[in-house]
């Protein structure tokens, strides 16, 4: 017996609404380069979220970086993916 109206079925599935907007979100990473003139010492490190990361290590919480507090950032180059950024 067809169906003259509505979604039938022990299972209906519905028709698809269109999608109008495509969000992407890409994760940038960077490799930077922070010296301490006091111990004459350079610290090379990665991350998602440079701003927090080098928040991070200005409030001593690196188990490296924490031995100096003088530490400033002398370079930084973004990459599109973690494994560019590792290859640097």
């Amino acid at each position: 017996m067809p169906v003259t109206h509505g979604v039938a079925g022990s299972s209906p599935v519905q028709t698809a609404k269109p999608f109008h907007h495509e969000v992407a979100f890409f994760i940038k990473w960077t490799v930077y380069i922070l010296y301490s003139e006091s111990g004459d010492v350079y610290y090379k490190g990665i991350s998602s979220n440079i701003d927090k990361r080098l928040n991070e290590h200005k409030k001593g919480m690196s188990r490296y970086t924490s031995k100096f507090n003088d530490w400033i950032l002398v370079y930084e180059k973004e990459y599109e993916t973690k494994r560019e950024a590792l290859i640097e």
